[in-house]
């Protein structure tokens, strides 16, 4: 790779990635019974389009918050007029190659990928491609760009999607173009588009589209990220389950997926215990303990007449929350285990039905 630089611009970009030591965050989502879930962001950008991180420092920034994955995903064909005036590279691949050294001594799995304008219909990601410079855009023919991608083996998604879906997106889907849809974007869910995933059985992401200092301009307690649940930390491991539709999205203190993920995640992360009951009190006690980091929220459904349960229940990350239940009369004899149904507000699917689970005596059961 030649690129003419100007040392002055990048110094800064590169400050962050000379610490002789740094702290990552963990990241407590539960892996699920023979998978791995790792924690990815499938869109983010460096200096080499309009990011303001030099690739490596983009790939700490993703370690220390606690990612195992990262897509790098500069635009093929716009690089900001500012750093165009002091990096001069027209190999696609650059970002990538810069990082790769990084990601390896972090124990990161790094992905190549790079993100397509197609004039009216919005932006598109191209990943697990071995040559970028293959979809360089000519003659602003974006969708030639994509086929020929596809013809390469390129895994491709849509792009914080238009409200609209034209009959050029429903061309290009029914070619077998694109099979996946970026749900959520920075701080934003795009409802139409968890409709449009619904309906066709898309593969989800929810990514950063980071372009300068994620933590200065993150709004949420957490990065937004891509659960995938893989058999292993590898590109093919990830792409297998992207294929498979393995994967929900957390932001916003939020799990949105389908609802099979959703409920072992849950299952993983979450148990109960149904403390003693003292002869004579109708006070009795329920123990909840959470090993995730997501503060999950409960609405009440139903209850057994046997018992009151509160009409909202909520229970802090990596926390023992205790609940508060009465017995309806004193030294009663419950013969049925089952206590109550709950909503879980924070667990929803692309069509917005909600996770529910059962409480019974001394466990959990998803419904």
């Amino acid at each position: 790779m030649k690129a003419k630089i100007c040392i002055a611009a990048i110094v800064l970009s590169m400050a962050g990635n000379v610490d002789a030591w740094s702290q990552r965050r963990h990241v407590n989502i539960p892996d699920l019974p023979g998978y791995v879930t790792l924690k990815a962001d499938m869109h983010t950008h460096t200096i080499f389009s309009d990011g303001r991180l030099w690739p490596d420092a983009r790939v700490e920034e993703a370690w220390k918050d606690g990612l195992d994955v990262i897509a790098l995903t500069d635009h093929s064909n716009y690089r900001s007029p500012v750093i165009s005036k002091y990096l001069v590279c027209d190999d696609l691949n650059a970002a990538y190659d810069e990082a790769l050294d990084a990601a390896r001594q972090l124990g990161m799995t790094l992905i190549k990928g790079s993100e397509v304008t197609l004039k009216g219909m919005g932006d598109f990601n191209v990943y697990f491609i071995d040559d970028l410079n293959d979809v360089k855009v000519v003659d602003g023919d974006g969708a030639r760009s994509l086929r020929i991608a596809k013809e390469k083996g390129a895994f491709i998604q849509w792009n914080h999607p238009l409200k609209k879906w034209s009959e050029k997106h429903e061309a290009l889907y029914q070619e077998g173009i694109f099979r996946a849809i970026e749900v959520y974007n920075y701080d934003k869910v795009y409802e139409h588009a968890c409709k449009w995933a619904d309906e066709r059985d898309m593969f989800i992401t929810c990514g950063s589209d980071t372009h300068n200092l994620t933590e200065v301009r993150q709004k949420e307690n957490h990065r937004p990220m891509t659960l995938i649940f893989a058999k292993e930390n590898t590109p093919e491991s990830i792409r297998e389950a992207m294929e498979d539709h393995r994967t929900a999205i957390y932001y916003a203190d939020t799990l949105m997926g389908h609802m099979k993920h959703l409920a072992a995640l849950f299952d993983a992360g979450v148990s109960i215990r149904c403390m003693p009951r003292v002869p004579g009190k109708k006070k009795c006690y329920i123990q909840i303990d959470n090993t995730t980091d997501i503060n999950f929220t409960l609405d009440l459904v139903r209850q057994s007449p046997d018992v009151r349960l509160p009409k909202e229940i909520r229970f802090g990350a990596n926390k023992t929350t205790q609940i508060l239940m009465f017995d309806m009369k004193p030294d009663c004899v419950k013969t049925d285990p089952f206590l109550g149904v709950y909503r879980v507000k924070n667990c929803r699917t692309l069509s917005g039905k909600h996770l529910e689970i059962e409480l019974r005596n001394n466990e959990i059961n998803v419904l």
